[in-house]
């Protein structure tokens, strides 16, 4: 796996997405399609940057293959967009809420218990 991509350094930020087209991107791997469509280059072209085959990307942009961490920064300078990395942030965030709701969802039945034998 090729772990170093000199082409970061030489090429411009990526630019956030909106808010909006983060919540309708409904993968990991369409947030790669879609940001991939935006930029107008083709598969070839990514894998060649990538170091990968461009059979491995498409895998990666239909679902197939998962999308893995060291991906997300180099497809991100190279797509220009931030989508990637933004929906993956995003289904962090929502990942923590969820969890938290369980905490509390916990607690009030170990309180109910509790008030149940006092």
């Amino acid at each position: 796996m090729q772990t170093s991509f000199p082409f970061i350094a030489m090429m411009p930020p990526p630019k956030d997405a909106p808010d909006a087209l983060i919540s309708r991107v409904s993968s990991e791997s369409e947030a790669v399609a879609v940001a991939m469509q935006a930029r107008g280059f083709k598969q070839s072209w990514y894998a060649a940057h990538l170091g990968k085959s461009e059979a491995y990307i498409s895998q990666i942009v239909n679902g197939h293959r998962r999308v893995p961490d060291w991906f997300v920064e180099p497809f991100c300078v190279l797509s220009g967009s931030n989508l990637l990395r933004q929906y993956r942030d995003w289904q962090e965030a929502l990942a923590m809420v969820r969890e938290q709701s369980c905490a509390r969802r916990a607690i009030r039945q170990m309180a109910e218990q509790l008030r149940a034998v006092a």
